[in-house]
């Protein structure tokens, strides 16, 4: 089914809008203009807290944020790079994230489109299984060193 172009931007911009990874824009400097729902509702953040202001409200990690950004202007991009988002509340998400540069006509870029997604439910069962491995373990040496 061929929609027409006024149409199929709807559809673009209701399939980015409703995705449930967060998507947002960026500037060279840093400074959000474009945020998806899903970064309200992960994040917290009304779209007016966030919009014109710098990214750093919620990129904690300084050291990876610039690594990312020295990724993009010599390649383009920076992929698969996981980091830390402060919502606002306070508290912390862990994200992995992609950031895709967007050229203009004369090869420079005009912004940036972050994608990440929640990690954060992950990280927990990890440390969770560490814990058990590590009581396993402990009860493991106690069962054998009696032994």
């Amino acid at each position: 089914m061929f929609l027409n172009e006024e149409a199929d931007i709807d559809i673009l911009c209701e399939v980015i809008d409703k995705s449930p990874d967060i998507i947002f824009t960026i500037d060279l400097d840093g400074n959000v203009f474009y945020l998806n729902d899903a970064f309200v509702n992960l994040l917290g953040y009304n779209r007016d807290e966030i919009i014109g202001k710098s990214i750093r409200i919620v990129s904690v990690e300084d050291e990876i944020y610039n690594s990312c950004m020295v990724s993009v202007k010599e390649t383009g991009k920076c992929l698969d790079q996981e980091t830390v988002f402060r919502k606002k509340d306070g508290s912390l998400i862990h994200v992995v994230k992609n950031v895709n540069a967007v050229y203009d006509e004369n090869g420079n870029i005009r912004y940036l489109i972050i994608n990440a997604r929640d990690l954060t439910h992950i990280v927990h069962l990890n440390k969770s299984l560490e814990n058990l491995s590590r009581l396993y373990e402990e009860r493991y040496n106690l069962k054998y060193k009696f032994s």
